[in-house]
């Protein structure tokens, strides 16, 4: 299920950023319409806002995890330093 949610939440960030600019542009086009006001778009707009910050921790956190990996120093397998001065 993890795989699925880190498969799919950019995928799905993606439309939900295109659906959302696409009323913008469609209610500068027409504003007596009123897609700007009412609950569908404050629902694509919230929906937009946690999947986007959803997608900022899972990335955050995968960045973390590879960071202290990387800190952990390689083992020395002949009891050398790197440089060859002991």
């Amino acid at each position: 299920m993890k795989r699925f949610w880190r498969a799919v939440l950019p995928n799905l960030t993606i439309a939900l950023i295109l659906a959302t600019g696409t009323v913008v542009i469609l209610a500068s086009f027409h504003p007596m319409m009123g897609f700007l006001e009412g609950l569908p778009f404050l629902v694509l707009s919230v929906a937009t806002l946690l999947c986007s910050l959803a997608v900022c921790i899972v990335l955050y956190r995968q960045w973390r995890r590879r960071k202290t990996r990387r800190r952990t120093p390689p083992p020395e397998l002949d009891g050398t330093s790197p440089d060859g001065v002991e």
